[in-house]
């Protein structure tokens, strides 16, 4: 079995015995399935039974599922999305929010200061906690937010460990157990929970367990100090690249603050550094690297060409906006069509040229414009179909 990873020994254990393994996210529990299928192959066997991984969200939704299914709820659980839609009517409906930020950008805040509020059972606190402005309207839209859920029967992501925890006689456990991995800390909302379903909290069982499939530091740190951050960056590259050379079977962990801000610098660099090659715009390449933190959904372009159509559909889009969907490869068949030069030229000699109180358009008056090219015939089909799907009476029917 040399050369493949090892798993701690208490997870090891834990799993034997049939324990189900509860991991701080998704990363951590694909990691441990990982580990765990290498083991197994390494021991020549053909087929085994997938171990009991979950990570702590997926394991909080199959509970949730569980008292559904059993009759002991009947509340709808919100996903991200619809919290946010739900937040973004409610901070729209305020007329003390004019001239604030985009509805959106005070929707996603205010969704986080709720989670943290419940996480940290601060509920009760909040009708006092209006000192400022801000708050003040925080307190408004919280307010706003519990009593739409109540009345439509919802259950929001943040209220579901205090849920569960309130149901907990009604919940089915793993006799065999749990193991905590991976959990730097526990939230109070957390610790409540565990402790109404009877799960140990000690510290060996949350990072000591994870910590012991490491190997003991052997070097003392070196300390490097760089002029600015691209420079921090490319040193810290070089680096990568030379102990992988050294090493190519090691795996390495690049520790960055605040990686949601960084992370198309410390992309850029490494891969101008481990993978040149794939900086040619034709390759397809996979990076030797990952980021343990995902993209949200609504930032990759495929999914955010189609929420911009969407809005589109119902509202007129700034020109800057136009224009990017019109050189989106993911709009109107971009990628295939022979039109692309046409599009770069319509968006510049057309868009930016128009003469309009307010530099925005409807979905309409592009078609307008569009008619007026004849080298446009991908996109004028695509607006085509999109205004007859907006028309439409199945679309009127779910408004």
């Amino acid at each position: 079995m040399d050369g493949f990873p090892q798993l701690p020994p208490e997870t090891d254990e834990a799993l034997a015995r049939g324990a189900t393994i509860l991991t701080g996210n998704q990363r951590a529990a694909r990691t441990l399935y990982h580990h765990f299928d290498l083991r197994s192959r390494a021991l020549g066997l053909t087929h085994w039974e997938s171990p009991a991984i979950l990570a702590w969200d997926t394991w909080t939704a199959a509970l949730w599922h569980q008292l559904l299914l059993d009759g002991h709820a009947t509340r709808l659980l919100l996903n991200r999305a619809q919290e946010h839609t739900l937040w973004r009517a409610i901070i729209e409906a305020d007329p003390e929010t004019i001239g604030l930020r985009t509805a959106d950008a005070l929707a996603e805040l205010a969704a986080d200061a709720y989670s943290r509020l419940c996480a940290y059972r601060g509920e009760s606190r909040l009708r006092t906690a209006g000192i400022s402005e801000d708050t003040r309207a925080f307190q408004r839209w919280a307010t706003a937010f519990d009593r739409r859920c109540r009345t439509a029967n919802y259950l929001p992501q943040a209220q579901l460990l205090t849920t569960l925890t309130t149901a907990a006689p009604q919940l089915t456990l793993n006799a065999n157990g749990y193991l905590l991995i991976g959990f730097d800390t526990l939230n109070p909302a957390q610790q409540n929970l565990l402790e109404a379903l009877h799960i140990p909290l000690g510290l060996s069982s949350r990072s000591e367990a994870e910590g012991s499939a490491f190997p003991p530091q052997t070097t003392p740190p070196t300390l490097i100090t760089t002029p600015d951050a691209p420079t921090e960056l490319r040193t810290a590259a070089r680096w990568l690249r030379s102990h992988l050379e050294q090493n190519p079977s090691a795996r390495i962990a690049l520790i960055v603050p605040d990686i949601e801000t960084t992370r198309p610098q410390i992309d850029r660099a490494l891969r101008q550094t481990l993978a040149p090659e794939l900086e040619d715009i034709t390759t397809t390449g996979t990076p030797p690297f990952e980021f343990s933190l995902g993209i949200p959904l609504a930032h990759t372009p495929p999914v955010a060409t189609a929420l911009t159509l969407l809005e589109w559909a119902n509202n007129a889009l700034p020109l800057e906006r136009i224009s990017a969907l019109l050189l989106s490869p993911h709009f109107a068949g971009a990628r295939e069509s022979p039109e692309q030069t046409a599009r770069a030229e319509f968006d510049a000699h057309k868009l930016r040229r128009l003469r309009t109180l307010r530099p925005e358009l409807t979905l309409d008056a592009l078609h307008r414009l569009a008619e007026s090219s004849p080298r446009l015939p991908h996109l004028l089909a695509a607006l085509k179909h999109m205004r007859r799907a907006i028309t439409s009476e199945a679309l009127a029917s779910t408004e």
